[in-house]
């Protein structure tokens, strides 16, 4: 009887033992656990902070490329509207001239009395308020 007591003292020393190694042994696995989430997680934060940064990196090169080709566009959008007008204000200016040059050669025509030089005068102003809105109306 002795000898079993002894021997189920033991038996219950080594269950204490072996429990507390196991206790042990789940606790550690538990931290390691925790501390490999823990790396994985700042690893994700890692991770995701530079995919942002790359795509802000990616953003301002496509919104400098964009920046640049609405440039050039404007640039060819200038260019076209100084043909346009150019354009447009040589047919008026011509137009003009002509006109001009008609009513100088009345005025290089003797002219007999005020009431004919009053008349080519009239028209002269005539014609030059007419290039005037003209020339208005091209930057419309």
């Amino acid at each position: 009887m002795i000898l079993d007591r002894i021997q189920r003292r033991n038996e219950i020393i080594i269950i204490i033992i072996l429990t507390l190694i196991f206790s042990g042994l789940i606790t550690y696995n538990v931290i390691m656990v925790q501390r490999h989430n823990k790396i994985l997680d700042q690893r994700i934060e890692r991770h995701q902070m530079l995919e942002a940064r790359q795509l802000e990196k990616i953003a301002a090169r496509e919104a400098t490329g964009a920046y640049i080709e609405l440039r050039s566009l404007i640039r060819s959008q200038d260019t076209a509207d100084i043909v346009k007008f150019d354009t447009w204000y040589k047919k008026i200016e011509g137009e003009y001239l002509a006109q001009i040059r008609d009513i100088s050669e009345e005025f290089g025509q003797k002219v007999v009395n005020i009431e004919e030089l009053k008349t080519l005068v009239d028209k002269s102003i005539g014609e030059a308020e007419d290039f005037n809105k003209e020339l208005n109306g091209i930057e419309d």
